[in-house]
């Protein structure tokens, strides 16, 4: 499970999107929009768990 997460956080455009993710905290604390730590963090999870299971299907091909 290590190396499959090492491989995802490594995958074209995960940088990328954790920057914007950054972004748009920084913003929406900046406008006074609060979203929750949980709801951020699910949003993430969600993300990098679909880039695990995209490689793990690769992986079993």
């Amino acid at each position: 499970m290590k190396i499959l997460i090492s491989l995802a956080v490594k995958e074209d455009g995960y940088d990328e999107f954790l920057a914007g993710k950054v972004k748009k905290a920084i913003s929406n604390a900046d406008s006074c929009n609060v979203v929750s730590f949980d709801d951020w963090l699910a949003d993430i999870n969600q993300f990098s768990d679909k880039l695990i299971i995209e490689l793990e299907q690769k992986i079993s091909l």
